[in-house]
């Protein structure tokens, strides 16, 4: 089985990041970028009731938040693909807070990005 690439490693394989930084930012970025139970419980996608049971479902089974909403029935296809949407929209991405953190600047970060493209397509 292959593992892909993620850009924060790739960034670390270049010699770009260090791994510390790389730990940092991950965590930065799991604070900042909300689930999506609680993105579709902010779009009144779902209910209070509706959230509670999703986390009771992702606990006990150990899923991730779209497997757990197609477990318990809570969204309809549909309704499943408009939350992918907004949590793409709300997702806060590693390289804008490398860049704000300073750890990277922006014209480097695009480059190393094309960079990663690059090898992640050829």
């Amino acid at each position: 089985m292959d593992i892909p690439l993620l850009f924060g490693r790739y960034l670390v394989k270049k010699g770009l990041l260090r791994e510390d930084d790389l730990e940092t930012v991950i965590s930065v970025q799991r604070e900042l970028n909300p689930t999506p139970s609680v993105i579709a419980l902010e779009h009144g996608l779902i209910s209070v009731e509706g959230f509670r049971r999703l986390r009771e479902v992702q606990r006990q089974k150990g899923l991730g938040s779209f497997e757990a909403f197609r477990e318990t029935g809570l969204l309809e296809e549909g309704r499943l693909e408009e939350l992918e949407r907004l949590v793409r929209a709300c997702r806060v991405r590693i390289g804008e807070i490398i860049v704000r953190r300073g750890l990277i600047g922006a014209e480097a970060l695009e480059e190393a990005l094309r960079g990663f493209k690059e090898d992640v397509e050829g």
